[in-house]
């Protein structure tokens, strides 16, 4: 979504005569809004200070995780003291989808907060939950590089 959005609005701003001027001045609003969306998310959720979750080993493939932890899995199922642990040919087709580990709050987080923002941060490993602004920033650089029109054959090949 961000991709089609943000490489339309760079074309609208940088090509204003296509269209008539109002749609010129949507294009670099929208497109303002899509170069903002990084610096917002880092400011209200990506910070160390405001990032409040962490990774803990998903009680479905370790023993002892199972035997502490309480609370729910990735499927949404509850599970329990002495939960049954995947074994074999289940344990690693489940760590190959899901992985080894899930992510649950910190302690004085808000309630829900792995479940409100973890499209955000939960398909990367702890301490590498902001890896995320580096690939929205490499979206935008890239859709940004997509409006520029080159003039010659060197230019094509290095925009390409």
């Amino acid at each position: 979504l961000l991709t089609g959005t943000s490489i339309a609005a760079s074309n609208l701003a940088f090509f204003p005569s296509r269209a008539p001027a109002w749609v010129a001045v949507v294009g670099a609003v929208v497109l303002l809004l899509c170069l903002s969306l990084p610096f917002f998310l880092w400011f209200t959720l990506q910070r160390k200070s405001k990032f409040k979750a962490t990774t803990v080993p998903d009680p479905k493939v370790n023993q002892n995780a199972a035997e502490i932890v309480k609370g729910f899995g990735h499927d949404g199922t509850e599970i329990k003291e002495g939960a049954t642990v995947y074994t074999g040919w289940k344990r690693t087709a489940y760590i190959l989808v899901y992985g080894s580990e899930v992510w649950v709050r910190k302690d004085g987080a808000p309630d829900y907060f792995v479940e409100q923002y973890g499209i955000f941060f939960e398909q990367y490993r702890n301490n590498f939950h902001w890896f995320s602004l580096v690939e929205i920033t490499q979206i935008l650089a890239l859709s940004l590089s997509s409006a520029w029109k080159p003039h010659n054959h060197g230019m094509c090949m290095f925009r390409n």
